[in-house]
């Protein structure tokens, strides 16, 4: 059986994030603004008949896990959330499941994530989306891209671990979530460059993304201060006025740290802006073709990790 699998590239940054409730989960989301990167989550999908013992194996010992090649119990929960969101919702993915994995065989995910993980980066939005569109394209469900991100975004919102991520990534470009909810609910547009933009990060370490969005006074400042920048970026949607509110963000709701702050300074008079990956102690900055050839030539950029925009989004092969 040939493996299929699903190459996920993107980075999600809130400019402001509109925090919407919703008893209805797959209406259940945010509002913002957010760039995607040329780099994200590699899902594949195969079957396999070698008896590994040193494997982890989930459901009805049926399924197993590896994360940048090896087991990883924190990291793989979204993917067990997806499969057992999608086994007990689809009937024809459990027979098609039990059917295929007789005799000696089970089913392997393997995820390659290029990017920090739980830093700001959407890994776990693309982890989900990846293995929702793997089980699709190998136990041959015939679900469109939006039903995978149904499931993809009912795991995040089960997990605590976003709340917009999943149809921001399903997009490209510079991203405005301009409606909260799940592929088909909610709804998106893009922000157009006239140029090739760049984006240059540096990631300190995590933050608990559950943590933040869980908390009542964090969702109420979080969605406070982002009516308002939202409605400063509707009037001026460029990439400059991006970075700006972004900025205003991270530092209005005390969320930014010491150390974006030291990197906001150093970088704030190179780049179109600087401002903070939501949810993660990492700096972002947006840069023009030029700033980003005179920034590569200071030492300081071994520091640093340098990306495109993705415009061309998701692949499947």
């Amino acid at each position: 059986i040939e493996p299929y699998g699903v190459m996920e590239f993107e980075d999600f940054v809130m400019v402001e994030n509109i925090i919407v409730n919703n008893e209805d989960l797959l209406k259940k989301g945010s509002l913002g603004v957010g760039v995607l990167l040329n780099k994200g989550v590699i899902t594949n999908i195969s079957q396999v008949y070698d008896n590994d013992d040193s494997l982890n194996l989930y459901f009805s010992n049926k399924l197993a896990i590896l994360i940048n090649g090896k087991q990883d119990i924190l990291n793989q929960n979204i993917v067990l959330k997806i499969f057992e969101l999608m086994l007990n919702d689809l009937s024809e993915f459990r027979i098609k499941f039990d059917e295929y994995l007789t005799s000696n065989s089970y089913i392997l995910i393997t995820q390659n994530i290029e990017v920090p993980i739980g830093c700001g980066f959407g890994t776990s939005a693309a982890s989900a989306i990846g293995t929702a569109i793997c089980i699709n394209e190998f136990f041959d469900l015939n679900l469109s891209i939006d039903q995978c991100g149904k499931y993809a975004h009912l795991a995040e919102v089960l997990f605590g671990s976003g709340l917009g991520d999943v149809i921001a990534e399903l997009s490209n470009g510079i991203v405005k979530r301009i409606q909260p909810g799940a592929p088909g609910i909610g709804d998106v547009e893009n922000i157009v460059s006239e140029e090739e933009l760049f984006v240059l990060t540096k990631t300190f370490d995590s933050i608990n993304t559950s943590s933040i969005i869980e908390d009542p006074f964090h969702k109420q400042s979080i969605t406070n201060i982002g009516v308002n920048l939202g409605l400063e970026f509707d009037n001026d949607p460029s990439p400059e006025n991006f970075m700006k509110l972004s900025f205003e963000f991270a530092n209005k709701t005390n969320l930014i740290t010491k150390d974006i702050l030291d990197i906001f300074n150093m970088l704030k008079d190179k780049s179109l802006g600087v401002s903070m990956a939501m949810l993660g102690n990492t700096a972002f900055a947006l840069l023009t073709v030029n700033q980003k050839e005179n920034i590569c030539n200071n030492k300081f950029m071994n520091d640093f990790n340098l990306y495109k925009i993705e415009t061309r989004g998701i692949r499947i092969w």
